[in-house]
């Protein structure tokens, strides 16, 4: 019966300590201009958009809170909220979902009914995306 036996393995030198091992593919998220809360500015208008979308808060909520002035004018730019409206709010939320297939429209003609308009994604576009 043979035993198994373990001893510990060193690594060379190029894997000393301080040394770079390899460089990061990730160029971009060191550029200046990267931005982890993309599409949002900041931190207060990313957690105000959760809120809206975890609240399940509609479209004319929103709208009200934009319209009473809750939020403070004089805050500091990293503060800001951007989005002003239920529309600019969806419209940054559908951002988050990157290369969406675009809906496309058309029209059929039935017996009783001429030009009903419908609406589909191209499925080759689709089938790419949910891959």
């Amino acid at each position: 019966m043979n035993e198994l036996q373990w001893a510990p393995q060193y690594l060379g030198s190029q894997y000393e300590a301080g040394k770079v091992i390899g460089t990061c593919i990730f160029e971009y998220i060191q550029s200046p201009d990267f931005n982890p809360l993309a599409p949002f500015e900041n931190v207060y208008e990313y957690k105000l958009a959760r809120y809206f979308y975890r609240s399940k808060a509609s479209l004319w909520q929103i709208d009200k809170f934009f319209k009473t002035n809750l939020l403070p004018t004089d805050l500091p730019e990293t503060s800001r909220v951007y989005f002003k409206s239920s529309y600019t709010w969806r419209n940054k939320m559908c951002e988050l979902v990157m290369e969406q297939p675009r809906w496309l429209q058309g029209t059929v003609d039935f017996y009783l009914q001429q030009g009903c308009a419908f609406y589909y994604r191209d499925v080759k576009s689709t089938v790419s995306y949910l891959l």
